[in-house]
């Protein structure tokens, strides 16, 4: 385990990662991983995962009038896919390779809705984004921007339910995919349990200021923290 200095700092680190995904719809390890990964390698990804099924519950639960189950039918059916073929791809490539391309992509998808460009919601676009997000998820344990990018033009209430339904599922089957190829140890265990507090804290934070993001305030956010989630992996990889 990481010394108490460390761990303060990533305690500080998932209170502000979360308190991010409450409010927005994503953000936990899409901000906490590559800031955690500076600090010390062994804190990531994993633990992150472990944490965000509780935090995607936490907030499916709060925001479940909401939920838009057509979406998260495709989208989960491709998360699925793309969660083992993502550990798959664990064994072929580097996880340093696997991450800067992940980033490059975010970035890419960040700076073309940021100009205007959209995503068209479709079966097929649901489909795939989902296989992107399962298999950029297990790689780099950052799978929410694909998804938030896809629902970018949706209502709060509506983006925050449908993320947390498809992270509790899509979250979990990562964990299994890592779990089968034997990558989770008990470090990880140890290190999630550490932040549950700091993480179930800036959830409750979220809940007093996610009404104030909605509509293109709410675009506007998840194209800027995909964009320095993206930046941010490409700069800890490279």
């Amino acid at each position: 385990m990481p010394d108490l200095t460390l761990m303060l700092i990533a305690a500080a680190i998932m209170f502000l990662a979360a308190a991010v995904q409450g409010t927005i719809g994503f953000g936990l390890s899409a901000l906490s991983v590559p800031l955690l990964t500076l600090l010390d390698p062994v804190l990531t990804p994993i633990p992150q995962i472990m944490l965000g099924i509780a935090l995607a519950i936490s907030m499916a639960i709060r925001e479940r009038p909401s939920i838009d189950f057509r979406g998260v039918r495709w989208v989960l059916a491709g998360r699925a896919t793309g969660a083992f073929l993502g550990a798959w791809l664990l064994g072929l490539m580097t996880e340093r390779t696997g991450s800067i391309v992940i980033g490059a992509v975010v970035v890419a998808a960040a700076i073309l809705l940021g100009a205007g460009w959209s995503i068209h919601r479709s079966r097929s676009t649901e489909l795939v984004v989902g296989v992107v997000s399962g298999t950029s998820g297990v790689v780099s344990g950052i799978g929410g921007p694909p998804l938030a990018l896809l629902f970018s033009g949706t209502e709060g209430p509506v983006t925050r339910a449908t993320l947390s339904t498809i992270f509790t599922v899509g979250q979990s089957l990562s964990i299994i995919a890592l779990t089968v190829t034997g990558r989770t140890t008990m470090l990880d265990l140890q290190i999630a349990a550490y932040l549950l507090l700091p993480l179930l804290a800036g959830f409750t934070a979220s809940s007093r200021i996610r009404h104030r993001v909605s509509g293109p305030r709410l675009r506007t956010s998840i194209i800027v923290v995909s964009g320095i989630a993206g930046a941010m992996l490409l700069v800890q990889s490279i």
